[in-house]
């Protein structure tokens, strides 16, 4: 029922009111409220980003402070691996010297440069670890390398020289030239077969010209038709367990296993004639008659002479 005066302003078919509009004053009070909540949305991004600017910079200040110091740290390690390399023995240090050269190596530099450049040893390259019986096989070039190769070629010639001439031992080598004693090793075996491969095919046997060129003063007075001086050595092995090969391999000069050589010079001191070495057991006589140097001395001309030791019986051959 309606009240007297009134109108009726709900019927079924109109909605129902929606929720009241705000008034002007509270929606600029929302606004004011929400742009005071963005400033300071603002204000902490800002501090964050300027909190995390100045620990970029504090951590780039310190990284630049450590490369600072790691840099003068290269410097004094490169300054005392200077000092280092100087007192190591390098081919680069003593290649100006001959004198030195020539006591380590028996070679000057002018010899020096001969026989390196008949190694045919090419730059950059490794020579075959596995180089044995073939020239083929010594000649073969292994790419890449480990630590087994930071010397370079020629301070592994001059080690290999120098354990050669003056029978340096491997640790004292190592010492020497900075390497492990391993290191040493594999060097000398591999440069010890190249050297056999490269330099075995070369004859070494004189012209008696050159015999008679060389020859010292005291030989020409007193043996002036000497033309080779021959001997045995005998090189101690270590005992093998075979009986059979340790019966071939004692020999009763040395009481101790041996392999056995023939070996000559000429009256200068110059190494002529190289044999193979043989069974400790094996006689003076038998070596000589296999050694092959029978056929070399056929060539010498007559008149001349074979020096050797009294104890040494090979007159009828």
């Amino acid at each position: 029922r309606l009240r007297p005066g009134s109108y009726p302003t709900l019927f079924s078919f109109r909605p129902p009111p929606g929720p009241r509009r705000p008034s002007h004053s509270e929606r600029l009070a929302v606004g004011r409220a929400r742009a005071v909540e963005l400033e300071e949305e603002t204000q902490l991004r800002e501090r964050a980003k300027a909190a995390e600017v100045s620990a970029e910079q504090k951590e780039l200040l310190v990284c630049k402070a450590r490369i600072k110091e790691l840099e003068c740290q290269v410097a004094t390690l490169r300054s005392e691996a200077s000092k280092l390399s100087s007192q190591l023995f390098r081919f680069r240090n003593i290649k100006d010297n001959d004198t030195q050269l020539e006591f380590l190596t028996g070679l000057n530099l002018e010899i020096w440069k001969t026989v390196w450049d008949y190694l045919q040893v090419s730059p950059g390259n490794i020579l075959s670890e596995r180089a044995a019986s073939t020239e083929q096989q010594g000649r073969k070039i292994a790419r890449g390398s480990g630590s087994s190769f930071v010397l370079s070629q020629e301070d592994q010639l001059l080690m290999t020289l120098m354990r050669l001439r003056l029978g340096r031992l491997q640790e004292e080598l190592g010492y020497n030239f900075g390497v492990s004693e391993t290191t040493v090793s594999r060097i000398l075996k591999m440069w010890t077969n190249f050297l056999y491969l490269r330099l075995a095919m070369l004859s070494i046997w004189p012209e008696w010209e050159a015999v008679a060129a060389t020859m010292p003063e005291s030989f020409k007075r007193l043996y002036p038709s000497t033309y080779i001086i021959l001997d045995a050595t005998e090189l101690r092995c270590e005992v093998p367990s075979s009986l059979s090969l340790q019966s071939q391999l004692y020999s009763s000069y040395k009481s101790h296993t041996t392999l056995k050589g023939l070996v000559g010079i000429a009256p200068n001191g110059m190494f002529t004639f190289l044999s193979q070495l043989y069974t400790g057991s094996i006689s003076d006589k038998q070596l000589v008659m296999e050694s092959g140097i029978l056929s070399l001395l056929d060539s010498v001309p007559p008149g001349k002479c074979v020096m050797a030791d009294c104890g040494f019986d090979i007159q009828d051959l």
